[in-house]
């Protein structure tokens, strides 16, 4: 009898501003090896950063996916679902938890620390053996990584991946001062919760997968340590810059800068497969690759 479970991933954009070619690259790859799997694709919005998410941009995210006749399996069809059932704000209690969960290895420290005051102390000397109790609002909730040492991340395109945790994100803010939990909490929470065991994202969130991994391996969480990832190269501009919304890019929708089979076309490209204009024509190519590029 197989007990293997069966694979679920997830698109999980952030509406912080207008999908641009990187994102899209993001989820055409992860539905493209969903479904070699046979699995089934959650959409996923991460709207836990209320100060930057803009309904204009949800509704991006909904537009674009029609725009590319790439379907998924679960989650929101439209904003007014999405605000109703789906937000990060309806599932604080799950992330609370885990802030409980974590609080009691006694890992975490409160911190107030400003950007000025980090640059002059950047090992938190001042404020990391201050009590999380002890401290009210206005305060992040930092983890302290110095004992981390190295995960091991099993990568399905990479192979083996060695990352020294405290190296590549020492002192994390894992709930914000606004007492929200921050963007690794809520993420990690969410990924044990709809049990999605296929996680497809750029090679620069290698840091944050190790980082995850760590937190999950304190707080007993083994479904999110047998995870499979897939860590992809990125998509970058004409001048070699890396494609996203931090970087400014695409200060519109890009339906209105390509055309869908110029999209298509591009990823056909960078995955090396033969030319396609949809993503059927896509999944046929890609089908045919012994496995991820």
């Amino acid at each position: 009898m197989n007990t293997t479970p069966a694979i679920r991933s997830r698109l999980a954009p952030t509406p912080s501003g207008f999908l641009h070619t990187g994102n899209i690259f993001n989820f055409v790859l992860t539905r493209l090896e969903t479904d070699k799997l046979n699995g089934t694709l959650l959409l996923r919005i991460d709207d836990a950063d209320s100060t930057r998410v803009r309904d204009i941009y949800i509704e991006d995210i909904f537009n674009v996916l029609s725009w590319l006749e790439m379907k998924y399996d679960d989650g929101p069809t439209e904003i007014q679902s999405f605000k109703q059932e789906h937000s990060q704000y309806l599932r604080k209690n799950n992330y609370d938890h885990l802030l409980q969960t974590l609080a009691e290895t006694g890992l975490l420290f409160a911190c107030k620390c400003s950007r000025s005051a980090l640059a002059t102390d950047e090992n938190h000397t001042h404020c990391k053996h201050q009590r999380i109790d002890e401290c009210g609002e206005g305060y992040a909730w930092r983890l302290n990584t110095e004992r981390a040492g190295i995960v091991d991340l099993n990568d399905y395109r990479m192979g083996l991946q060695r990352v020294d945790v405290h190296k590549a994100t020492p002192y994390p803010v894992v709930r914000k001062k606004d007492g929200f939990a921050a963007y690794t909490i809520c993420s990690l929470s969410d990924d044990v919760s709809y049990a999605i065991n296929l996680i497809v994202r750029g090679h620069d969130l290698l840091s944050q997968t190790a980082l995850q991994l760590h937190v999950a391996a304190v707080c007993g969480l083994s479904s999110f340590v047998d995870t499979r990832f897939f860590h992809h190269g990125l998509l970058s501009d004409a001048k070699g810059n890396k494609l996203s919304k931090s970087a400014g890019a695409q200060g519109t929708s890009i339906i209105n800068t390509f055309t869908r089979a110029e999209i298509y076309s591009l990823i056909s490209a960078e995955l090396g497969v033969e030319e396609a204009a949809t993503y059927d024509e896509l999944k046929a190519h890609y089908m045919k690759t012994a496995g991820p590029v």
